[in-house]
């Protein structure tokens, strides 16, 4: 490859009808020798490291057909008169430079231009007019701080029938896109409008682009719904419409984009359902629809393209339910984020099939259950973000293993020793906090020592089973007050006798639906207390047992346990053994006990 600089003598070579030194790793500035080259017709100068302004003289060649300086470090600005001095250019190429100013109005005299090319520079000032450009294929302006109406570029642009490329990206344009956006060429592959001021609606008529694979309109201030008829371009391959004001649905005629390798509808307002029809874009490799409104849950058809491998991003939406088990079939999958929802449940198994992914995002959900094995699988995870769930168990010792840069496992109902291997060696690396039952680990992580724990807690035994046990007490006295009143209907002498209800010494065989009509369906009216294990509600329960009042009715509490949380069984055995030994007016016996999962 040649480097260096470019040697002055080739200003001798005054025959010389095309030079191209693209790609040398040439630099310092251009000789101004080669302003000696009256018959130069193509000039390639570009992907170098050239410095300096051009010298003036070049923009005198009137021959020149072709003036590439692209991807240099060129400065300065760009001739008032070149539309007059360069009469035959057909290419202009200063993209990734240093130039400023604005483009001169006289560009707009050449009717047998094909490319323009300025694209990261430092030019402002106002769009010039393109509508004698019948021969443009390419305008790329992206990058600038040029100034103008998108409309009317737009409509001045439906004159160059063999527009390919349009690039106005990041400038300042306003205004809304017009209907006649859909009169531009047909040749057109790719259109990028994003990070601009524009408003307004996407109009309809851009279902007339049908060559189009690339739509770019990403940061702007666009609103309104996506139109329908976008489904109509079927060779579609990239779209951006990220970061706008786009609202409602969906439309379902994505599915018709078989094509479609990457998808950006980030930061926008879209309500509803994830269309399922998105499962027929069988070519799709990025799919980003966070920082939205959708709701319900994540169509399984979306987790079984095995084709996205780049990302998947739904965060920071409501999305309900669980996560599909139709997951595993993303075995190619870098990234996989569903942080900021409303899902729940279990993590399936088949997660350990996703081997790719690097990037783990499911915080702030309310996903339950142990750390599943399945991610043993995942040796190539880098970020593990499951914060803000209700993940409880131990910490897994695979963790330790793993080649983890940054694990977040911050407020669940994690319990037991910390490791202290792999990422949790490193205290900024790892977050633990939230999780009050563990122990160990590196030293800054403050946590108490697991050792101490567990003999505190043998030592100590007999000293937390006493308030326990007096706990237990104090909650049956404070619910007694409506726990089963007895109607005074029983005659002075049966008073006597051992209390018992509807006339039977023994337990009631009652149904859970009988307790559900007792408590009006446990309706929160009824609602006499809640701890920990569970709930007490106030009920009547009508005589079932036939006594001699048939619509005597007795005042019952009762006790819901919750056996999702773990001791819950045990602190009703617990409850029972504190209670049988003890006789109080105010404490009742337990009447019935209903054993069920369901209803």
């Amino acid at each position: 490859m040649l480097s260096g600089i470019i040697p002055p003598f080739l200003g001798n070579l005054t025959t010389l009808i095309q030079l191209s030194l693209e790609h040398c790793n040439m630099q310092g500035d251009i000789p101004e020798s080669l302003v000696q080259l009256r018959r130069m017709r193509w000039l390639f100068l570009g992907e170098n490291r050239l410095t300096g302004s051009i010298p003036s003289g070049l923009y005198n060649l009137s021959s020149l057909e072709a003036l590439d300086l692209g991807e240099n470090r060129l400065h300065g600005t760009i001739p008032s008169d070149i539309g007059f001095t360069l009469p035959k250019l057909r290419i202009l190429e200063f993209s990734s430079n240093r130039f400023s100013g604005a483009l001169p109005t006289s560009l707009s005299n050449y009717s047998q231009i094909e490319v323009i090319e300025v694209a990261y520079n430092n030019f402002t000032g106002e769009m010039i007019d393109v509508t004698r450009f019948s021969s443009l294929q390419d305008l790329v302006v992206s990058y600038n701080s040029f100034k103008g109406d998108i409309s009317t570029i737009a409509s001045s642009l439906t004159n160059c029938t063999s527009l390919q490329l349009l690039e106005l990206d990041d400038n300042l344009f306003t205004g809304s896109l017009p209907d006649s956006i859909g009169n531009l060429s047909s040749h057109l592959w790719a259109m990028n409008i994003g990070g601009n001021r524009l408003s307004g609606r996407i109009p309809s008529s851009m279902a007339n682009l049908i060559g189009l694979t690339i739509l770019g309109l990403s940061f702007n201030n666009l609103e309104g719904p996506i139109p329908w008829s976008i489904g109509k371009l079927d060779k579609l391959q990239v779209i951006y419409l990220g970061a706008n004001r786009l609202t409602n649905q969906m439309p379902f005629s994505f599915g018709n984009l078989t094509l479609l390798n990457e998808l950006h509808l980030r930061q926008n307002d879209l309500v509803g359902n994830i269309p399922p029809s998105l499962g027929n874009c069988s070519n799709l490799l990025l799919l980003d629809l966070s920082l939205n409104n959708l709701n319900g849950s994540i169509p399984p058809q979306i987790m079984s393209l095995s084709s996205i491998s780049i990302s998947l991003n739904l965060s920071h939406n409501v999305l309900t339910g669980t996560v599909p088990s139709e997951v595993g079939a993303l075995r190619n999958l870098g990234v996989l984020d569903l942080s900021h929802n409303r899902l729940s449940g279990l993590l399936p198994s088949s997660l350990s099939s996703c081997v790719m992914l690097e990037w783990l995002h499911l915080e702030h959900n309310s996903l339950q259950g142990e750390i599943p094995d399945s991610l043993r699988a995942l040796r190539g995870l880098q970020d593990l973000d499951l914060s803000r769930n209700n993940f409880s168990g131990t910490i897994p010792r695979f963790l330790g293993e793993l080649r983890l840069m940054n694990l977040n496992l911050s407020f669940n109902a994690l319990r037991g020793e910390v490791l202290t291997e792999g990422v949790f060696k490193n205290e900024t690396a790892v977050s633990l906090e939230g999780n009050r039952e563990l122990c160990g680990g590196v030293a800054i992580l403050n946590l108490p020592s697991c050792s101490s724990t567990y003999s505190k807690k043998k030592k100590d035994l007999r000293k937390i089973l006493i308030p326990a046990a007096g706990a237990v007490i104090c909650v049956a006295l404070t619910a007694s007050f409506c726990i089963i009143m007895y109607m005074r209907r029983r005659k002075s002498q049966k008073d006597q006798t051992p209390t018992t209800i509807f006339g039977a010494p023994k337990l009631l065989r009652l149904s859970y639906a009988d307790l559900m009509n007792a408590t009006d369906g446990f309706s929160e009216m009824n609602l006499v207390g809640a701890g920990r294990f569970g709930s007490v509600y106030r009920g009547s329960i009508i005589n079932i047992n036939g006594d001699e009042d048939d619509d005597a009715q007795t005042d019952v509490a009762v006790k819901v346990l919750n056996l999702n949380i773990r001791g819950a069984s045990k602190s009703l055995e617990s409850e029972c053994n504190a209670l049988r030994g003890i006789r109080h007016r105010n404490l009742l016996k337990i009447l019935s006990v209903c054993d069920g999962i369901d209803f």
